[in-house]
């Protein structure tokens, strides 16, 4: 989690909170599934890679539907 603060005459005010979970990612045969909560409603950029070598790089837009090939 992150946090902004603002102190001032010895008061602090909490002014921006961000919170960030990690991501939930599962193989099933040859099906990728993954799982985020993106509470800032923020594109996420997918970058796939195989043997140190970037094969995919791929902006995910933000919808409320599964993101399917």
């Amino acid at each position: 989690m992150e946090n902004s603060l603002r102190v001032s005459n010895g008061q602090v005010e909490v002014i921006n909170q961000r919170k960030e979970i990690e991501p939930f990612f599962a193989l099933k045969g040859d099906r990728l599934e993954l799982s985020w909560l993106n509470f800032a409603n923020e594109d996420a950029k997918l970058l796939i890679y195989s043997n140190n070598s970037l094969k995919k790089d791929q902006v995910l837009e933000v919808t409320n539907t599964k993101i399917l090939p």
